[in-house]
């Protein structure tokens, strides 16, 4: 596939971009919650989260808060993350907390409306999910992430402290994005990264999959029907 990756197709699900350097699972949600006319204020929104130290299922948690219904939460890890090199440069306490909110909430899936899957949600899936008008909210490994559309573009948050931890060279950088739309001809995927200027980015199959497979993910995926 030669030439410039675009998409100009419709999409239902607006840009909303991060504020701060940890809330990109949280712009996601806003995304999701403006898609489906749910309007919310983004700082309380953030507030409602809890933590800055942000999980797939603290995003599933969070929606059906605002009374998102039919959300499916799929994860390769109900074990002890200790090992997840997302929490290698947290204090202690902050990983004590997290691992014990993460075992509250996946026990408590259930009775919330949020269906588990405790597997890996195949590329195949998340294809389907993108033609029955789904969002799919994936954690990601950002240094693997290749958007041609935006690859030149400054990101939307100029802040040095972020900046100079984006482009540390750490093989792990876990970041949120909502995939929305799949162009089965060039075999791409239409998705909003909260932390770039631009309205959409665009990414090649094979290479969301390296970037939502990477170690460290534990491929969480958050799925959100959001058109009927």
């Amino acid at each position: 596939m030669g030439g410039k990756l675009d998409y100009t197709g419709p999409t239902v699900v607006p840009k909303v971009a991060s504020r701060w350097a940890w809330d990109s699972g949280v712009a996601c949600c806003a995304s999701v919650l403006a898609a489906l006319g749910i309007s919310t204020n983004y700082v309380k929104l953030a507030q409602e989260v809890e933590t800055q130290s942000i999980w797939a299922i603290d995003l599933a948690v969070l929606l059906t808060m605002y009374g998102v219904s039919g959300i499916t939460y799929y994860t390769t890890s109900l074990e002890d993350r200790r090992h997840n090199p997302y929490l290698r440069d947290k204090d202690p306490p902050v990983v004590a907390c997290d691992i014990s909110r993460l075992h509250t909430y996946f026990s408590q899936a259930s009775e919330k409306g949020i269906e588990l899957q405790h597997r890996l949600l195949l590329l195949d899936d998340v294809k389907r999910y993108m033609m029955d008008k789904h969002v799919v909210i994936a954690f990601v490994n950002e240094r693997r992430l290749k958007c041609r559309h935006c690859r030149s573009s400054p990101l939307h948050l100029p802040r040095l402290p972020y900046l100079k931890r984006r482009f540390q060279r750490t093989p792990f950088r876990g970041t949120y994005i909502s995939l929305i739309a799949y162009d089965g001809l060039r075999d791409i995927f239409v998705y909003r990264d909260p932390r770039v200027k631009d309205d959409f980015c665009v990414i090649r199959a094979c290479d969301l999959e390296v970037a939502r497979c990477c170690w460290g993910t534990e491929h969480d995926a958050v799925v959100v029907p959001v058109g009927k």
